[in-house]
């Protein structure tokens, strides 16, 4: 019956990533991000990955979160792939996610560069503006080697996490890194995604 209130769905809105993280599309909406393409493969734990609007920049990436069954169906996910999802905007404490449900939301369409966004040395801003992006951050130094929990501290005020990738660093060291931004524990991190993103 048409007259028949509250039994539709809503349609997900088009956006960009960066509508996401900027706020432009709130929490618990339903959104399709067109060809944006995939930074990284499924993480360690294999519960999601990252994705990003092509050509990088501030806000442009963003954490996918697959349940369980999902991610069993994307397990040869790779960094390049163009893809069309369709998913729910979350904030887990405070990290923008988005949830997909259905492998079916889902599409690979094709394959693309990845961009790498490089933040100059001694860069004070706001980590806020890279969360879920794909960064470069060069001749940082290991200030704390282990803070308890695998990850090691940094001098430009990021973590060094493990999320896809258990890598091993020396306190005093420095290094050039690649990877994901997260944010846990109030602290925003930088997880490289194989031992090529950690020189």
């Amino acid at each position: 019956d048409d007259d028949i209130v509250g039994l539709s769905t809503p349609e997900p809105s088009t956006s960009t990533v960066r509508d996401v993280q900027t706020g432009a599309v709130s929490a618990d909406s339903s959104v399709t991000l067109i060809d944006v393409v995939s930074t990284t493969g499924l993480n360690r734990d294999g519960g999601g990955f990252y994705v990003q609007d092509a050509g990088g920049g501030e806000y442009s990436g963003v954490y996918i979160y697959a349940y369980e069954e999902v991610a069993a169906e994307l397990g040869d996910l790779t960094a390049g792939q163009v893809m069309t999802l369709t998913g729910t905007v979350t904030e887990y404490y405070d990290f923008t996610e988005i949830t997909v449900s259905s492998a079916s939301d889902i599409t690979i369409t094709g394959s693309s560069s990845v961009t790498v966004d490089n933040i100059p040395s001694g860069w004070s801003g706001d980590w806020e503006e890279w969360e879920g992006c794909l960064i470069e951050v060069s001749d940082v130094t290991v200030e704390i080697e282990d803070d308890g929990y695998g990850a090691a501290e940094l001098d430009n005020g990021l973590f060094l996490d493990d999320d896809f990738y258990d890598f091993t660093v020396t306190e005093g060291s420095s290094y050039d890194i690649k990877g994901v931004v997260s944010y846990a524990y109030d602290e925003y991190r930088i997880n490289p995604r194989d031992a090529g993103d950690l020189d």
